[in-house]
Parts: structure tokens; C-alpha cells; sequence
């Protein structure tokens, strides 16, 4: 991000398929943004792209870089930090006085306003801001769901990092676990490296 002069950047990996619950990186009305899968349209999540990829391609990972600079700007600037705040229909569940018990909806009944960090891209300029493309299994393994479901678990992000790091003593020592299992402290390698 330095060696470019950017303001911001973010991490990025291609969706594993259109229907994916991930915000993609794109530009709207002219200005980067990060759009939610919730307000894509199927049309759009589906579109291609002339090399058959999906356009919309690039899933946001959540992990974010700014120039302390522009954090400090946006960070102390209240006109922006109110335009950063986002609307959310949701069912809230509430009081029945009446009948004296908690009532769920079945439709949404209220407004959450949600303050998505992603938010602060409408306020980077053209040419300040860049995406870095990664290796999903190498930094990507969200745990949204519990395990039993088909993905996105607390299993199948263990199962990847385990991989990962196998991969990483195999690059270093030779591949002397075939098959076992492997987990390294983070606090003796963050990427791989070994001193």
C-alpha cells in the first residue's frame, strides 16, 4: 500500500460461486464500493464476464488497510462518520403488553443502523484505493454456519488452516507428516516463515 501512495486497500478473493453470501468489490455510480450479497440482484450475482468468470467476482475478505492519515481524517470528520451508517429491515422480536410474552415477527417491523467499516471506500479517491487478490485457502475461511452444514463451519476452517500449515513445513522441513495433522503456533509464524 505505501510503495502505490494509497490511502486504502483491502483484501479480496474470487466468490466460490455467484450465490455466495460475501459483499463483492465493485464500482457504484462511479465510486468504489463494497455491495452486500442481500442487495445484488440474481441477474447480477449470475452475470459473466467475457473470460466466463462471474463479473462480479471479487468477495470481500473484511481485512482492511488505511493510511493512518486518512483514519485519523475520517475518524474525526462527523459529516462522514453519519454517511457511514447503513439501514437494515429486520425482525425484532418485542413486548406483547397484552398478552405478556415476547412476539417474533414474521415480517420485518423495525430499522437497525449498522456501521459497516467498508463504508469509508465512498470517501477514497479514484486512484488512492487498491484491491490484493489472495489465495482463498491460504486467507479465507469464514465460519458463518454451524458444523453439519455444507460449508462456511468451524471444521472446514480448521481443516484449512491445518492444510496451510503442512503446506508451510513442507516448503521448509520436506514433507515429513503425510496425512497428519498439523497446527503451528501463530506467535512462532504468521505467514509461513521460520527463523
Amino acid at each position: 500500500m505505501s510503495e502505490k501512495s494509497l490511502d486504502a486497500s483491502l483484501k479480496v478473493c474470487p466468490k466460490a460461486d455467484a450465490a455466495e453470501k460475501v459483499g463483492v468489490v465493485c464500482k457504484k455510480n462511479g465510486i468504489y464500493d463494497i455491495v452486500e450479497y442481500s442487495e445484488i440482484s440474481e441477474e447480477d450475482c449470475t452475470r459473466k464476464a467475457e473470460d466466463g468468470s462471474l463479473f462480479l467476482e471479487l468477495g470481500s475478505i473484511l481485512i482492511f488497510m488505511l493510511s493512518s492519515e486518512k483514519l485519523l481524517n475520517l475518524a474525526s470528520n462527523t459529516e462522514t462518520l453519519n454517511q457511514l451508517y447503513h439501514v437494515a429491515h429486520k425482525k425484532l422480536e418485542y413486548w406483547d403488553e397484552n398478552e405478556s410474552k415476547t412476539v417474533k415477527p414474521d415480517t420485518e417491523n423495525g430499522y437497525k443502523f449498522e456501521l459497516f467499516l467498508h463504508n469509508f471506500l465512498s470517501f477514497i479517491k479514484q486512484g488512492e484505493f487498491g484491491a490484493i487478490k489472495v489465495i482463498r485457502e491460504d486467507e479465507f475461511g469464514p465460519v458463518k454456519n454451524a458444523d453439519g452444514a455444507a460449508t462456511d463451519t468451524p471444521t472446514i476452517a480448521r481443516e484449512l488452516m491445518q492444510k496451510q500449515h503442512a503446506r508451510w513445513l513442507a516448503a521448509n522441513i520436506g514433507d515429513k507428516f503425510d496425512g497428519k495433522t498439523v497446527e503451528i503456533d501463530l506467535l512462532k509464524s504468521y505467514d509461513g516463515e521460520f527463523d
